[in-house]
């Protein structure tokens, strides 16, 4: 092959290379996958070939550069070039394309993202976490530490900044919700020279708390149910065995009487034996409803929970039976227990109302007595209106400060001013009559005290399971 043949190919070759560059930008993109740089480094190499090749080619046929070659090829470059052009647009398309579609992802994630630079700076957030936090765009660029928004992860952020692993992790409280942040810093434990930053994560369990928290409060209340079941068959088993030796002695104080009437010639004397065992018979009297009230108390809490028809007069009437102890010394009790029909609950747990309160306000009592040494009262009403039936229990005891009432029904509260109760029982009250039986229980009345209950009638509403 002459030197001639040689000059002619020569441009050939320029543009087979030139092609092969065209044909590599294809592959090259996979390559530069991973780096954004690669991409933009590559389109601006495409750009100054694309510009070069018609001039070189251009200047190869005026300047005669290749002696015997007279063939322009410069038609073929600006096709070359546009080729090339175009594969760079297409490669810094592609460039801004990828920042695009993570910064999509990065504003649509689930939960709130803060990226800090370095510096300790706000460089960057998401949607959520500008929602929750009521972050502003002006924040950028500011220490966080002087962004008041941020003081809820302050925290979390110097523990993750300063800590070995670069991990810190804890729950936090914003605008009444419960968030778990997350701090993690950005390159990893190799010095401050090789930082980044730190990220942090702000998930949403709000949720998932308030579930757990129902959770635990149905297994608190299946683990108080099965308490009071296993008290009702302790009250039944101690009523069974009261109940025959009371019969006994019963029958045995009758025979006394019997004996003393025919034996004993003095009256007087026979009159003072009769006073003695009258008295005698009614504390068995009193002994005997005080055993029956615990039969019906442990009828009631046999662990059936299905609703069944309740007489609310008659279970205040067991109430008062049981809690006798408590008020007998203290005050007196009025009842004034109006004709109502039956109310559809569940027995043993109206009981278990009924109880605490009576017993609340005979505590109540109690202090004016010790105080002044006289009786208190005390009074039960039950009434129908409309279709409900209502039961208020008041006392004339020491009436409730007003920074009191609204906390009546609070876990731990006490009525006694600068004192925390150890009690559930008006919480646990208040739960039973309006969550288990579509009721009411309120305060009325701080002075004197008083609380009202009302239970929907059984044909008008069932109670809640």
């Amino acid at each position: 092959m002459g030197y001639s043949a040689y000059l002619t190919v020569a441009p050939l070759t320029v543009l087979t290379v030139v092609v092969a560059m065209v044909a590599l930008c294809f592959f090259r993109p996979k390559a530069a996958a991973h780096s954004l740089k690669g991409y933009h480094a590559f389109s601006r190499w495409l750009i100054v070939a694309g510009m070069l090749v018609p001039a070189v080619l251009n200047a190869i046929h005026v300047f005669k550069l290749f002696p015997g070659f007279s063939q322009d090829f410069t038609l073929a470059g600006f096709a070359i070039s546009g080729l090339l052009l175009f594969t760079a647009a297409y490669l810094n398309r592609v460039a801004h394309a990828i920042p695009l579609a993570r910064s999509a992802v990065f504003q649509e994630l689930p939960e709130g993202v803060v990226i800090v630079d370095p510096e300790g700076r706000l460089a960057d957030y998401n949607l959520f976490a500008e929602t929750l936090l009521g972050l502003s765009s002006a924040l950028l660029g500011r220490p966080v530490t002087a962004i008041h928004a941020l003081e809820p992860v302050a925290s979390i952020y110097s523990s993750a900044s300063v800590s070995s692993e670069g991990l810190a992790v804890a729950t936090v409280t914003i605008a009444d919700r419960s968030i778990v942040a997350r701090a993690r810093r950005m390159g990893g434990n190799q010095g401050a020279a090789r930082l980044r930053g730190v990220v942090m994560s702000l998930a949403d369990v709000t949720e998932r708390v308030l579930m757990q928290d129902e959770l635990d409060a149905k297994r608190a209340d299946l683990l108080r149910r099965e308490h009071f079941a296993v008290i009702g068959r302790l009250s039944a088993d101690i009523a069974h065995e009261i109940s025959a030796p009371l019969d006994y002695v019963e029958a045995e104080f009758g025979s006394i009487k019997d004996l003393a009437a025919g034996s004993i010639g003095d009256e007087s004397v026979r009159a003072r034996v009769f006073g003695m065992v009258q008295e005698a018979e009614d504390g068995l009297g009193s002994l005997d409803r005080v055993v029956h009230s615990l039969l019906e108390y442990a009828r009631r809490c046999n662990g059936n929970e299905t609703p069944v028809p309740y007489d609310l007069a008659r279970g205040v009437q067991t109430a008062l039976e049981l809690s006798r102890s408590n008020y007998s010394h203290v005050a007196v009790v009025d009842l004034d227990l109006g004709d109502t029909p039956q109310v559809l609950a569940r027995g043993s747990e109206i009981d278990r109302v009924l109880l605490n309160i009576l017993r609340n306000a005979a505590a109540a009592v109690r202090e004016r007595v010790s105080s002044t040494g006289q009786l208190g009262r005390s009074w039960v009403k039950t009434r129908l209106e409309d279709s409900t039936v209502v039961c208020e229990i008041g006392n004339d005891g020491r009436p409730l400060d007003e920074a009191q009432g609204p906390h009546v029904f609070e876990e731990f509260f006490s009525g006694k001013l600068g004192k925390k109760g150890t009690a559930l029982g008006l919480s646990i009250s208040k739960d039973i009559v309006e969550r288990h039986h579509a009721g009411k229980l309120a305060l009325v009345s701080r002075a004197p005290v008083v609380f009202r209950m009302e239970l929907p009638i059984a044909e008008v509403t069932a109670p809640s399971p």
